[in-house]
């Protein structure tokens, strides 16, 4: 991760009232006393996790690169803090442009799209609110990534 990685991804935490936290295996471990996240490699990509108190770790999402998880802990933790993802209309919003969303089987969905010249993708299970949640997280890099 880069320093820049790492101060974005403090600073959402922050503003979250979150702090981080040593967590073996992981290479980064943010939270509070109720939940914390981490990001661990696993088998050639990176996994984003949500433990809360008292249960056992779930899967969040794999990024093929530390950087494409750090974004998405950090869109979670926003999301989280400004509730826009989950809309009260229920409505999931298209995919923006330079974006791709693949259904699949076994690994659910999978956003990928090009920055810079590099391929990057991440793939969250299929769960009820994954395809607003990826939509939502491809907002997210779209805003950050491109001018507006």
């Amino acid at each position: 991760m880069s320093v820049d990685e790492i101060a974005a991804l403090e600073a959402a935490a922050t503003e979250a009232r979150m702090q981080r936290f040593d967590e073996p295996g992981a290479l980064v471990a943010v939270g509070d006393m109720e939940v914390l996240f981490t990001i661990s490699p696993r088998e050639g990509r990176f996994v984003v996790e949500k433990r809360d108190r008292g249960s056992e770790s779930r899967l969040l999402a794999s990024g093929d690169s530390i950087g494409v998880a750090a974004s998405y802990l950090r869109f979670l933790i926003w999301d989280g803090a400004h509730g826009l993802t989950a809309a009260a209309s229920g409505v999931t919003p298209p995919v923006p442009s330079g974006f791709s969303v693949g259904e699949h089987e076994t690994a659910g969905l999978t956003l990928s799209w090009t920055e810079s010249g590099a391929s990057h993708s991440v793939q969250l299970p299929n769960r009820i609110g994954a395809r607003r949640t990826i939509t939502g997280f491809a907002a997210f890099i779209a805003a950050e990534t491109w001018p507006s």
